[in-house]
């Protein structure tokens, strides 16, 4: 059986600033989703909560993190690149 394949996590301008305010324990919940991303970032595959973010939006999804947080991203269709979009922390 060949190993899974392993997407390269890539972000978005905005989501660095985002990502730096986040307090620890949402950093935490934060990488655990992500390393989940990296091997299974398709709803069906990722034993997550990966939905479609919009269905005019194929390759966009979102998937909760920790007790607050919302993760958007796309998968690129040619390239095994997960693109970290926006995230928010209520």
């Amino acid at each position: 059986m060949p190993p899974p394949r392993r997407y390269e996590l890539r972000h978005s301008p905005g989501f660095r600033p985002k990502l730096d305010s986040l307090p620890p324990e949402a950093g935490r919940a934060l990488a655990d989703v992500l390393d989940v991303l990296r091997t299974s970032p398709l709803p069906g595959q990722a034993p997550i909560g990966v939905l479609p973010l919009m269905d005019w939006l194929p390759s966009t999804f979102t998937v909760p993190f920790g007790d607050r947080g919302l993760l958007t991203y796309a998968v690129m269709r040619d390239m095994p690149v997960v693109k970290l979009l926006d995230l928010v922390w209520t």
